[in-house]
């Protein structure tokens, strides 16, 4: 659905989820928000969609 809209319309959107699966799916750029720090928004490729070491911690 989001790639539809993107595709046909130029609609952008601001995702946030913990499932970096679905994020690596959907998104184009990722941005990630770690001990209130943000990352600066980089590809999703070069994110991996497997979880992050520290998820445990924010279970």
């Amino acid at each position: 659905m989001f790639a539809d809209l993107r595709t046909d319309h130029g609609v952008a959107c601001l995702f946030i989820s913990r499932d970096r699966a679905v994020v690596h799916q959907v998104a184009d750029r990722v941005g990630v928000l770690r001990e209130g720090l943000s990352s600066k928004p980089a590809p999703s490729q070069t994110y991996s969609p497997l979880p992050a070491p520290t998820t445990h911690a924010t279970s």
